[in-house]
C-alpha cells in the first residue's frame, strides 16, 4: 500500500498481503517494515533499501503467511 523514503533516513514499506491455500483458510496479513537508507540517499542507496524491504517481506510471507 505504501512505499516511502522518509526524511528521517528510513525507507518504509507497509500494506497487506494474501496467501491462498489449497486446503484450509486463506490468510491475510498486515505488514509494516522499515529499514535505514545507507549512504547519501542516492538512487542506488534507495534501490538497496527497497531491495532489503522486498527481501524482508518475502521472509515475512514465508514465516507468518504460510503457517
Amino acid at each position: 500500500e505504501d512505499m516511502l523514503a522518509r526524511a528521517d533516513g528510513t525507507f518504509q514499506f507497509s500494506g497487506q498481503y494474501f496467501v491462498a491455500t489449497e486446503e484450509g483458510r486463506d490468510r491475510a496479513r498486515l505488514f509494516d517494515l522499515t529499514t535505514p537508507i545507507a549512504g547519501e540517499r542516492t538512487p542506488a542507496d534507495l534501490a538497496d533499501a527497497r531491495a532489503r524491504l522486498v527481501r524482508d517481506l518475502a521472509l515475512d510471507v514465508v514465516q507468518r503467511g504460510l503457517k
